[in-house]
């Protein structure tokens, strides 16, 4: 007989094996319990019924006691010597597993005084405590706290502890349990590489769909204030945790975990308490660009949290930041990644505060930076000006959040009373008047050109579909700016007055529509009767 014939015969007998141990499996009690029905349970250990018989799952009869709350039963079946370590086949759940999930106090105390481990772990590494102070059960915590469960422990998929459970679903009370029993707050999550993270590339100087490539990192405190957990935020502060504690992942504050998203309340409270405004995180991320980021959140497949239940605006929010301390001048280092899935918003690497809000057309922010001290000619790393952001240069049709309606005083604002250049031209030679050609804004065409602006600037770049088409040209030899106002990108809109007034003004035409309203034209290669000749 052949090795694979012998392997072959080996996993027949094993599998016979396998279903006649199931076939014999007394599971009568299991079902009785997990159907609720006292009498039966006691009927069947008058019969002597295994009361470790386990069904299909590997549920025993105390499994089920536990998971339907019921003391009696599982007192019962305890003095009748059910096993207290018994496991389910997936995950490898005990009794004790079952009864801290659904925080009964009253069951845990039966197992742990009859001999159950407090600290079992899972299959995952995930202890009874953890599940218990993820039910927000006081007294079941207290318990185990009581039978030696360790209040530190880590399971082993994400390295989070008892309080990290209790922080992101809100459990205070739990919270303030675990404190006064010694737990460690400073512990921070493990960091974890994201398989096929990175999302994709967007092209020169578009953004592309973006993903995370790593994740974990996080205090308790991180993990309350991302999921706008209040009463957590607060217990946690109350008991001593760090407010100024970073991320081990990105080194970003739990201040600006809540902002980013929009989480307004959270992270005014975490000011208040003696966060430090000026943390940024090493993408430059810090609390000032994260509010009014989230305030104009790019809508994407994926909606951005609203800010509107907020107690406090994003005004009023940076308001305070600035008086807390706020660097005003912070550049973001990256397009940031959670803004970037669905493109739009065009390339932000290098923006500050200002920059930011004026691509959201925000004058009374930007009036508000500019009171305080902020720079208004800081360009982005790409040489993106506040003026061509704010005329609409990378705008989303589909997704980009500014002010209604006004996009003209934004740039009156710049020009009149900042001061900026309607010249400007950024890395790829791209200008304010590209931009307006994509919103097809007639007035602010005019404006821009009776201050100067040249409406027969043409970029380094030619436009494609998406962005990963785009394609590099000399300068002075790409997109002109009626190109701009022609469907540009697949998601762009088609704007003939304005094509025609730029063209009026001296812009080149190359009448080249990628827009999906558009029928695009054949490529020089392609054979327009459907049959190449062969």
């Amino acid at each position: 007989m052949t090795l694979g014939r012998i392997g072959q015969s080996l996993i027949g007998v094993l599998c016979v094996t396998m279903l006649a141990t199931a076939a014999t499996q007394d599971a009568r009690l299991s079902r009785a319990a997990m159907e609720g029905d006292m009498p039966a349970v006691g009927r069947l250990l008058g019969e002597n019924a295994d009361v470790n018989g386990a069904q299909g799952d590997g549920t025993t009869a105390l499994h089920w006691a536990a998971y339907t709350d019921d003391a009696a039963m599982a007192r019962l079946l305890i003095q009748a010597g059910a096993d207290l370590a018994a496991e389910t086949r997936l995950g490898a759940l005990t009794p004790l597993f079952i009864a801290a999930k659904s925080g009964n106090a009253a069951i845990l105390g039966l197992m742990l005084e009859a001999g159950a481990d407090a600290n079992l772990p899972n299959t995952q590494g995930t202890t009874p405590l953890m599940l218990a102070a993820a039910s927000g059960i006081t007294d079941a915590v207290q318990v185990l706290l009581g039978h030696g469960a360790d209040v530190n422990a880590t399971e082993s998929a994400y390295g989070q502890t008892a309080t990290m459970f209790a922080a992101a679903l809100n459990r205070s009370d739990v919270i303030r349990f675990l404190a006064a029993d010694g737990a460690n707050l400073d512990i921070t999550s493990q960091v974890h590489a994201l398989h096929g993270g990175g999302g994709r590339s967007g092209g020169a100087g578009r953004p592309g769909r973006g993903s995370p490539s790593r994740m974990g990192g996080n205090t308790a405190l991180h993990l309350a204030a991302r999921e706008g957990q209040m009463a957590a935020v607060s217990a946690l502060v109350e008991v001593g945790a760090n407010v100024n504690q970073v991320s081990a992942l990105d080194e970003m504050s739990a201040m600006t975990t809540a902002i980013m998203n929009s989480h307004f309340d959270v992270g005014k409270f975490l000011l208040d308490a003696g966060a430090d405004p000026s943390l940024a995180s090493d993408w430059g991320l810090a609390p000032l660009y994260a509010t009014i980021d989230a305030g104009y959140a790019q809508r994407t497949w994926y909606p951005p949290l609203s800010t509107d239940q907020e107690q406090i605006n994003h005004v009023d929010l940076m308001k305070a930041l600035i008086v807390g301390g706020a660097k005003l001048n912070t550049r973001i280092t990256k397009t940031l990644w959670f803004r970037r899935f669905g493109g739009g918003g065009g390339d932000s690497a290098g923006a500050t505060a200002f920059w930011r809000a004026a691509q959201a057309n925000d004058v009374v922010v930007m009036r508000l930076l500019v009171a305080a001290g902020a720079d208004p000619n800081i360009y982005s790393t790409a040489g993106v000006s506040p003026l061509q952001v704010a005329g609409g240069f990378g705008i989303s049709h589909q997704g980009t959040a500014f002010v209604p309606d006004a996009r003209m005083a934004t740039i009156r604002y710049l020009v009149e009373e900042l001061a900026a250049d309607a010249t400007a031209k950024d890395s790829r030679g791209y200008t304010a008047l590209h931009g307006v050609g994509l919103v097809g804004d007639n007035a602010i065409v005019e404006y821009l050109v009776a201050a100067g602006a040249d409406a027969s600037a043409r970029a380094g770049s030619v436009s494609g579909r998406e962005a990963v088409d785009d394609r590099a040209v000399a300068i002075g030899t790409g997109d002109s700016v009626a190109d701009y106002a022609n469907g540009p990108s697949m998601n762009a809109r088609v704007y003939p007055d304005t094509i025609a007034l730029l063209i009026r003004l001296g812009s080149e035409f190359s009448d080249n529509c990628r827009a999906s309203v558009c029928v695009l034209k054949a490529k020089p290669d392609s054979d327009p009767g459907g049959r190449r000749q062969q």
